[in-house]
């Protein structure tokens, strides 16, 4: 109930606490098409997945203005029958101000977390592409990959810039690769990347310098 009068019941799924099968959706970069936004965001709203990890880029500038049309569009990931879905933030290029995301959706300051889904099947991660990688980020991160790696059955990660752009356009991500050693050291199963505006999709990688950009196939591995 606010000012504008009271919304309609709404709902939401939480988390099951033991190992069982649920959906995410992972994306980014939902700044650029509106019409395009809009229109997944109803397909979201059908699918019904447990959350949506929404890997940065949300706005192009983040203006008050262009917060209210975002936030505007993200209702219609609600479904007909009052389900919300909950949304795992990371911070883009374009949330360039350091607390944006942080305002908006009450993140740690630093805007990288993790949480465990499922008993122990998946522990995700949301990293930070925006700030360095190593240092304090990388130390949280190999300190809880150390400590919970070997207790859950499925690790993934997910940060705006990626490791290795497929886009001519993009830079290396230089930052983000020194991810790469700590993601092989404890086996991380899966990476979720944005900025590139594309789809694309890897064989199983480790890290390896004298490797085609950094990396080689590890099929077997």
């Amino acid at each position: 109930k606010d000012e504008a009068g009271v919304s309609r019941r709404l709902k939401f799924y939480t988390a099951p606490e033991k190992a069982e099968p649920f959906t995410c959706i992972n994306g980014g970069d939902s700044r650029s098409n509106r019409t395009t936004r809009q229109e997944l965001n109803k397909i979201a709203a059908k699918l019904k997945p447990l959350f949506i990890s929404f890997s940065g880029d949300m706005v192009g500038r983040p203006t008050d203005k262009e917060w209210d049309t975002w936030f505007s569009d993200w209702q219609l990931t609600i479904s007909d029958d009052g389900t919300i879905i909950p949304i795992v933030v990371h911070r883009g290029n374009h949330e360039n101000k350091k607390d944006a995301i942080t305002k908006e959706f009450d993140t740690p300051n630093d805007v990288y977390y993790a949480f465990t889904i499922g008993g122990d099947l998946l522990r995700f991660y949301t990293l930070n592409s925006e700030i360095p990688a190593e240092g304090a980020q990388s130390s949280w991160l190999n300190k809880d990959l150390e400590k919970h790696s070997k207790k859950v059955t499925f690790t993934a990660a997910g940060y705006h810039k990626p490791m290795r752009p497929h886009v001519s356009a993009k830079k290396e991500g230089i930052n983000p690769y020194k991810w790469a050693p700590i993601f092989y050291k404890y086996g991380v199963d899966l990476a979720f990347e944005s900025d590139s505006h594309c789809c694309k999709r890897t064989q199983p990688l480790k890290p390896d310098v004298n490797g085609d950009e950094g990396f080689i196939a590890a099929i077997d591995d």
